[in-house]
């Protein structure tokens, strides 16, 4: 993820979780299927090897733009069929113009191509930001993991003249 992130969360390993336990998940999970035209392992090549959602710190900071700009990176060993199903799902919420890149095994993308070209980008990492070292020390080594920039929100807190201030 890039430096500009405000806001991540990520897991690793979900696609094979969710194709193990598929069994229990129930009726409502097969439905859910059917509404998006989707089939189990799209489901599973969506959530792959690793997936992660993020938003960068201007969505934090209270930014005016109508468009919050969101972003999904995953690392999946059927590229194509996550690709498919997150336009399957999204366009089930009337979103049309999710900008996407494929590259090897990573699906990239974002509600905006300005922050889908800082999540492709070669630009510093947020990995190499000393406050999310502190936040998630073990990231490499983790299975899950949230992020949240505090300092963004703070600031524009205060700024609001928000009582929570």
């Amino acid at each position: 993820m890039p430096l500009s992130t405000g806001a991540a969360i990520s897991i690793w390993g979900g696609g094979a979780a969710v194709a193990q336990s598929w069994p229990w998940l129930g009726e409502e999970a097969d439905s859910w299927l059917q509404e998006y035209g989707l089939e189990r392992a799209d489901v599973a090549a969506l959530l792959g090897r690793s997936l992660t959602l993020s938003v960068p710190t201007s969505a934090l900071e209270g930014s005016d733009s109508e468009q919050v700009a969101m972003g999904l990176r995953v690392i999946s060993d059927d590229v194509a069929r996550a690709q498919a199903a997150l336009h399957k799902i999204v366009g089930g919420f009337g979103v049309t113009d999710l900008a996407d890149r494929v590259d090897g095994d990573v699906l990239t993308a974002a509600t905006t191509p300005d922050y889908l070209d800082e999540l492709v980008g070669s630009s510093a990492r947020l990995s190499s930001s000393e406050a999310f070292l502190k936040a998630v020390p073990d990231h490499a080594k983790a299975t899950s993991a949230i992020y949240v920039a505090l300092a963004p929100i703070i600031v524009e807190w205060t700024s609001s003249g928000s009582p929570y201030a």
